[in-house]
């Protein structure tokens, strides 16, 4: 490198780019841990799958969550509380989701390793629902 050339490392990393930096971390392992939870699984599935890109409320993820589950968590305000101190938080740390708590607007950042996962966890479970149903 000539010495009047700038040093790349000097750069300033745009918005996006930085983005795909904090999500690009993730290992198998972090992405297996995280669906190994149905809730966040169900989060995320909504996420990605339904939501429209522009943000989602707690309100709308609490009530897909509800209606998903097939675990006993269906009280809206048990479930609210779980969301905001475990799920979301979760999720946040991991650089999945930005959450804006002053507009209440829950936005996925996107993740091309963790959606192949979500995409194929999603197939088996399709899969498993038709053969249960086949076997009746």
């Amino acid at each position: 490198m000539n010495s009047n050339s700038p040093d790349p490392s000097d750069e300033p990393i745009p918005d996006g780019a930085r983005d795909m930096l904090v999500t690009a971390d993730l290992s198998y392992d972090t992405v297996y841990s995280l669906l190994a939870d149905d809730f966040r699984r169900f989060t995320l599935y909504y996420l990605v799958f339904e939501a429209d890109g522009e943000g989602v409320a707690p309100d709308e993820l609490i009530e897909y969550l509800r209606t998903v589950s097939e675990k006993s968590i269906n009280q809206e305000d048990t479930l609210r509380v779980r969301l905001h101190h475990a799920i979301l938080p979760h999720l946040q740390d991991t650089g999945l989701i930005d959450y804006d708590t002053r507009s209440e607007m829950i936005r996925y950042r996107g993740h091309p390793q963790l959606e192949v996962v979500l995409i194929r966890t999603k197939q088996i479970k399709e899969g498993d629902e038709d053969n249960g149903q086949n076997e009746r």
